[in-house]
């Protein structure tokens, strides 16, 4: 074995070109592959790898006909729910909080670390089989006490126990009813993967917060139950849930509970404000993945056949002292596997670059190898299949020829062998410019979106979420921001209405419970945001008095038949619609317009103060204009963060859509990573046609033929393969965009540029490559190019 070995390392050795392009092409593909599998298995896995997991649900409430179903309810409903029968066996539920400060001293200022916290129920270690690694689960049921996760202990505490520690939390805009000023640390919990609903960081016990209110529904709830089959438990809900929800159902027919296994919810994407997956997106990218790879076997294919002939010499020459076919056959499977074995080495080490490098912002998962040992044994698995399937067909052709055949000439240039060439090289091009295409058309729809005429001035907008003290200070505030000489006007929100942060509304609307979206505003938002009044009237001033006033959009008059002078009730008593605007998009376009209502409060802030203020700047130095914000906010309140974020209201709209850029980003390397493999083979043909074409090359000079017709010559062969791919590739790519498009309520045209585009890149990389590789043989003295041959 070991001079077998070593054979495989001359031979690599003397096709030292085509060696190098193998291999740079084998490690694309591999670390291609590899990086596209973690994100994939990221997404099939996600909250797959609790204990039990098939048993636990989410619950999940349409608490109306037409409703979708949403995965929060209020604390009574999940309390009621745990305890309904004996098939739950368990029960847990949570109230997200997003990030927020903590510090370990008096000296919050300068020692604050921001955590991903979330308030939950006491069970919530039981039914998702958290690891403690030190404290005491059972202390949990303590008030005021915490668990943190191993990073999150290592973050504040360094390696020391932080049992028994206490942190501290001031949020002016947290009121000490929902979150305490301090807490004690009694567990550490080891890290929960990336792809985990819960989230690796503080959990705050929920004491007595909400306890018995059906109306605050912000919690979800999951069950752990002793049977897979959960419809009789859904049933006993739906029983016993006219006295838990706060606007009971009024059909009889309508089923608004269901039980849905946690790892589904992923992929329904019930709510905006939950991580959600896309199993078209998925499987795109897994089909990339193995497209890749099937490119890179193609292309090993293709660099084997065109060997053959150099080889042939040495071949029939061992055939002929007695060597077998099945030790040629294994020489040259041992050849491929050294080199692909080398290649997956190289790809291992490319992960690993990557891993530590700002590449990770493309993707929502763990890229350290340590956690993905598993995929990286599969990969390396696959990378022998790889070099034996690549080397199998060539090895065996190699060797189907009676020694003396060789001695009547060169066969490298044979019909068959050529026809194969080509109709290799052809399905690596229809492949690239496939995903080239369809890359293209992903980045358009994208860069559609984030342009998109939503009906709204996102233009020259600051945003920036006030603390409860600066919030309960409006009228200075105001006054305050309109001495800025860049501020022209300002507006307050009770949440950021283009980021989720909204109120859902049942209400009682002609006789029926309809379902809609509110927002609490000032006076002056429609006119600021430019919003144009459709019928009836804007709001005015005088209206922050009695029970406020409504103004829904055109799609909510509609769907809900209202009219001008109609009275709904809300939050302070029955309050008048005195208009309607346009229509606007205040959810990503994936989303269709669905009916909102813009609220103003009227004399009682009873939900809460306008925590949110929109800012309307002048086209002056905006980063001065931003300073005298932050600089006038402090001073009125101390407590606001002065190094936090104020951004741009179209910037937060770009964020929106972070995944769909991501994507875009991804499938636009690997597509041009596929374009590159494509064109190593390419390289390795031209390599080989013109090392067999030389002669005719030189004969071709003699008789006049300038350089440039030389090459032509050479690119007029590939420029017919790409053309005619591309010719394949359109409509495939087509059909790809329309499937992946339908995701989309808003929809950016299929525009004819991306297909031209397409063609255009993929020629130019191959006449590129082509002109490379042959221009050397084209200015070569044709004496010697005859007398080579």
């Amino acid at each position: 074995m070991s001079k077998m070995l070593n054979e495989s390392l001359k031979n690599l050795s003397r096709f030292r070109a085509s060696t190098i392009l193998n291999i740079i092409g084998l490690t694309v593909a591999f670390s291609s592959f590899i990086i596209i599998m973690i994100q994939v298995r990221h997404d099939l896995s996600f909250d797959k790898h609790y204990p039990d997991v098939e048993r636990i649900f989410e619950l999940q409430v349409s608490d109306f006909p037409g409703k979708e179903f949403s995965p929060f309810a209020s604390r009574l409903f999940a309390d009621e729910s745990i305890g309904i029968s004996p098939e739950v066996e368990k029960g847990a539920y949570l109230l997200y909080l997003g990030e927020l400060p903590f510090s370990l001293s008096e000296n919050a200022e300068k020692e604050q670390i921001s955590e991903m916290a979330a308030i939950t129920s006491t069970d919530i270690y039981d039914i998702f089989g958290f690891k403690c690694l030190m404290g005491n689960f059972s202390d949990y049921e303590t008030p005021n006490s915490i668990m943190i996760s191993l990073d999150a202990a290592r973050h504040f505490f360094g390696n020391d126990n932080p049992v028994g520690q206490r942190l501290k939390i001031d949020l002016p805009d947290k009121t000490e009813e929902l979150i305490p000023k301090e807490m004690m640390i009694v567990a550490v919990y080891d890290n929960l993967l990336k792809n985990s609903s819960i989230p690796n960081g503080v959990l705050i016990n929920i004491g007595d917060l909400l306890l018995g209110d059906k109306a605050s529904t912000n919690f979800r709830t999951f069950l752990k139950t002793t049977t897979t089959h959960t419809t009789d438990v859904e049933t006993l809900i739906e029983a016993a849930a006219p006295g838990m929800l706060y606007h009971p159902v009024d059909d009889p027919n309508h089923r608004f509970v269901r039980l849905t296994n946690i790892h589904d919810s992923y992929f329904l994407g019930t709510s905006v404000r939950l991580p959600k997956g896309n199993k078209v997106t998925v499987f795109s990218l897994l089909a990339v993945g193995i497209l890749i790879i099937l490119i890179a076997i193609v292309n090993f294919i293709n660099f084997s056949m065109s060997l053959i002939p150099m080889k042939m010499r040495s071949i029939n020459t061992r055939k002929v002292l007695g060597s077998k076919n099945g030790i040629l056959w294994l020489q040259q499977l041992l050849d491929a596997t050294v080199l692909t074995t080398v290649a997956f080495l190289l790809a291992i080490l490319t992960i690993y670059l990557l891993s530590h490098s700002s590449f990770t912002v493309l993707l929502s998962v763990d890229m350290s190898l340590s956690n993905n040992m598993i995929l990286i044994a599969i990969t390396f698995f696959i990378a022998i299949f790889t070099g034996i399937i690549s080397a199998l067909y060539p090895a065996l052709y190699s060797t189907s020829f009676p020694p003396a055949l060789v001695l009547k000439g060169s066969f490298g240039l044979s019909v068959k062998g050529r026809k194969l060439r080509t109709s290799l090289i052809g399905l690596q091009y229809l492949i690239s410019i496939t995903l080239i295409i369809v890359a293209l058309f992903i980045r358009v729809q994208y860069e559609w979106m984030r342009n998109h005429d939503t009906g709204v001035n996102k233009e020259s907008i600051l945003k920036v979420e006030l603390p409860e003290g600066l919030a309960n200070k409006r009228k200075v505030i105001e006054a305050e921001m309109k001495n800025i000489p860049g501020v022209s006007d300002i507006a307050f929100l009770w949440g950021d209405i283009f980021n989720y942060r909204t109120i859902n509304w049942n209400r009682d609307i002609h006789g029926e419970t309809k379902n809609f979206t509110a927002q609490i505003v000032t006076p002056n938002f429609l006119s600021m945001m430019d919003i144009q009044v459709t019928e009836g009237r804007n709001f005015l001033e005088s209206d922050n008095s009695d029970n406020g006033v409504l103004i829904f959009n055109e799609t909510g008059r509609k769907m809900f038949d209202l009219s001008v002078g109609e009275k709904i009730w809300t939050v302070t008593g029955e309050s008048a619609i005195v208009g309607f605007c346009k229509d606007f998009n205040f959810l990503p376009l994936v989303h269709p317009i669905t009916p909102i209502a813009l609220y103003v409060y009227g004399k009682e802030e009873a939900i809460g103060p306008l925590s949110m203020a929109y800012i309307k700047t002048n086209p002056t130095d905006i980063s001065i204009t931003i300073s005298q914000i932050r600089e006038t906010l402090f001073r009125l309140d101390p407590t606001f963060n002065a190094s936090q974020e104020i951004e741009f209201l179209d910037k937060s709209f770009g964020n929106l859509y972070q995944k769909e850029k991501n994507l875009s980003n991804l499938v636009t390397l690997f597509s041009l990573l596929a374009v590159l493999i494509s064109t190593i083979g390419v390289l390795g043909l031209v390599m080989f046609e013109t090392q067999y074409r030389r002669k005719e090359i030189g004969i071709r000079k003699v008789f006049g033929a300038s350089v440039i017709e030389i090459l032509g010559i050479f690119n007029k062969r590939y420029v017919k393969i790409v053309t005619v791919c591309f010719v394949l590739a359109t409509p495939l790519a087509y059909y790809i965009i329309v499937n992946w498009q339908s995701n989309f309520a808003y929809q950016a045209p299929v525009v004819a540029w991306i297909f031209g585009a397409a063609l255009l890149i993929t020629l130019l990389i191959t006449m590129l490559a082509v002109t490379i590789q042959s221009y050397h043989f084209a200015i070569e003295n044709p004496v010697r190019s005859i007398e080579t041959i």
